[in-house]
């Protein structure tokens, strides 16, 4: 029985990650009250509940900062991999996605360079340089 719960945390920890909710902390568990296994008890666990805590923090020093002053990443994903995917005709998506993302964030102060990429500079600049992880690339 206490493996199939062990085999349940996972689980549970899993799930939010498939739903966009990235890095959970868990900061309590249900542990057996005494030597009585049929009660159980919320715990807290302590060191996770202080890494939640500064990463609140985190999360309100970056909230107050002026958005010129933010570094940020992009990260795309494209399935099925392979770079001759990325311009289909008829669904161009990442490089029309990225272009309208900078865009945005250009409109909000965010620091894009002097001369942000267009549409055709994007597409270029994905297909030449960007990551392909089906390549080979992770061995690099």
């Amino acid at each position: 029985m206490i493996l199939l719960i062990h085999r349940l945390r996972f689980l549970f920890l899993n799930i939010p990650e498939q739903a966009g909710m990235v890095q959970p902390i868990v900061t309590s568990s249900k542990e057996p009250a005494n030597s009585n296994a049929r009660r159980t008890e919320k715990r807290s666990i302590l060191f996770q509940v202080k890494r939640l805590l500064k990463r609140i923090q985190k999360i309100y020093v970056l909230q107050n900062k002026p958005n010129e002053e933010k570094q940020i990443a992009l990260i795309y994903y494209n399935h099925p991999p392979g770079k001759e995917l990325l311009g289909a005709s008829y669904l161009n998506v990442v490089p029309n996605s990225l272009y309208s993302i900078l865009e945005r964030m250009k409109s909000e102060g965010y620091n894009v360079g002097d001369n942000p990429p267009t549409e055709e500079d994007v597409f270029e600049k994905v297909s030449n340089y960007g990551l392909n992880m089906a390549s080979g690339h992770l061995k690099r």
